[in-house]
């Protein structure tokens, strides 16, 4: 099973990320066989926000053929843990609040993660997953909690 996907296969940073923290985000996103099993793909990475998106293939969807909801979830958490690592620490997830609001069933869909705060050991990132034409089909709100000290 290939992973590739040439338009997004390496994300582009935006803000200030050091060339330290990149290198970390760059070996965790190498790392991750959860995502790359899952097809997940990271288009773009900051300290402020990340972007994430995927193509549905069948085993995206429930058995009425619409997007599983574990999916949306992993989907969102995934976004919002890359984004709360871009600080360069290792975070794990503490709390997650969702909420479902429309599917579909074919086509890309694309998480876009905030951060709302980010503390000395909480993150707070609100993540919402999108249609391609920008509607809302899941929105969350993930607190992160920070078990490394800063990388570089």
């Amino acid at each position: 099973m290939s992973y590739s996907n040439a338009a997004s296969e390496n994300p582009k940073p935006t803000g200030s990320m050091s060339s330290t923290r990149q290198k970390f985000f760059e070996g965790m996103k190498e790392t991750n066989a959860f995502t790359k099993y899952n097809h997940f793909v990271y288009d773009e990475i900051s300290e402020d926000c990340c972007r994430m998106h995927l193509d549905l293939v069948p085993e995206s969807l429930n058995p009425e053929g619409n997007v599983h909801g574990g999916c949306y979830f992993a989907l969102a958490d995934s976004c919002g843990g890359a984004l709360a690592r871009a600080d360069g620490r290792i975070h794990v997830t503490l709390e997650a609040s969702c909420h479902y609001l429309s599917t579909v069933s074919e086509g890309r869909i694309l998480a876009v993660g905030r951060v709302k705060r980010r503390g000395r050991t909480i993150t707070v990132a609100d993540v919402d997953v999108t249609d391609e034409q920008g509607k809302v089909l899941f929105t969350s709100t993930f607190s992160y909690f920070c078990v490394s000290p800063q990388i570089g």
